[in-house]
């Protein structure tokens, strides 16, 4: 029977192979990430699932072609590992990600409106918020100012408050104490915020307009997180400051404390979409299909190209005997 020489070809199918698992686990992780949002984590493990489950059929494909006994048990096993893997690992590997990935990536011009109206959205926070609080400065302002001087008289609460913030019968110590509520609503704090937010954007707006396929998901994830730390900061940063509300009883000629100005709960003037539209957008792909059969062919290449066994020695001296031609 004549030696098997399969050194230099399956050597190169091997390699061959080997690459195509490894895109195989490639686009399947970032087509996930597409679908999960950027979670990282879970992308990783569905693309290591179905490259492994791959190989594993692959590996039992090989095994099976190329058995030189129980022909017919390994017939049975390589016809239902090849079913297994058409009907399993290439359904599998489009659904978990491969078509995700190529059907957002055919309409990223929409999407990537999406995530600038996000921004804008974002953007609105700090600009809604520095209205209301420059709006209850000016309210606090405009209360206090009339109730100072020597000769103006205040109300127990009104004098108790005065007191408790070291406020005194003038204007300046009004505008003192008012400046103070401004640093507390607008000053470090909220500058800091807004510096890290308009940075961040900047670098979101690059990544999304010049769409960086690779790197879309972990800013669609980042656009959700800045969303919430804004919302949830200036939210904070609004309680911070104590604004009198400054009455004047013009039956007493008193001047009274009536509550506080608020600054009103901030909302988000809408949803934030570009998540969203980047695990919903999907439809089916014909580049997916095209991308994901070109890569299940890498993968077999090895199968395809592996020795099958066609005759069987029949002596010690099988190499010389000519063997028995199989009925394969």
């Amino acid at each position: 029977m004549a030696k098997k020489d399969k050194s230099s070809r399956l050597t190169v199918a091997n390699v061959v192979s080997v690459v195509g698992l490894m895109f195989l686990a490639f686009f399947v992780y970032i087509g996930h990430s597409y679908m999960s949002g950027g979670e990282i984590g879970m992308d990783i493990l569905f693309g290591v699932l179905v490259a492994g489950a791959a190989a594993l059929l692959l590996w039992w494909l090989i095994k099976a072609k190329g058995a030189e006994n129980e022909l017919s048990k390994w017939k049975t096993i390589e016809i239902a590992s090849l079913i297994g893997y058409l009907l399993l690992i290439v359904p599998a590997s489009l659904y978990f990600g491969i078509n995700q990935f190529f059907a957002v990536n055919e309409k990223k011009e929409l999407i990537k409106h999406t995530a600038n109206q996000d921004l804008t959205i974002i953007t609105k926070l700090f600009t809604d918020y520095e209205a209301s609080a420059n709006d209850a400065l000016s309210r606090t302002r405009t209360g206090m100012l009339p109730a100072m001087g020597q000769k103006q008289r205040w109300s127990g609460d009104l004098t108790k408050f005065m007191n408790d913030n070291n406020i005194k019968h003038n204007s300046q110590s009004a505008e003192l104490f008012v400046e103070i509520q401004e640093k507390a609503l607008l000053g470090t704090s909220y500058e800091i915020l807004k510096k890290h937010f308009m940075e961040q954007r900047t670098n979101i707006s690059g990544v999304v307009n010049s769409w960086s396929a690779m790197l879309i998901p972990s800013k669609s994830k980042l656009i959700d997180n800045l969303g919430d730390q804004v919302l949830n900061q200036l939210n904070k940063l609004r309680t911070k400051a104590t604004l009198p509300k400054v009455g004047y009883d013009s039956g007493s000629g008193v001047f009274t404390l009536e509550g506080t100005h608020e600054i009103p709960e901030l909302k988000m003037l809408g949803e934030l979409q570009f998540s969203n539209k980047l695990k919903s957008d999907s439809g089916f792909s014909v580049t997916a299909l095209l991308v994901a059969l070109g890569i299940h062919l890498l993968v077999l290449f090895n199968y395809i190209m592996g020795y099958r066994t066609s005759t069987l020695g029949i002596s010690k001296e099988s190499e010389d005997d000519g063997g028995i031609i199989l009925d394969l």
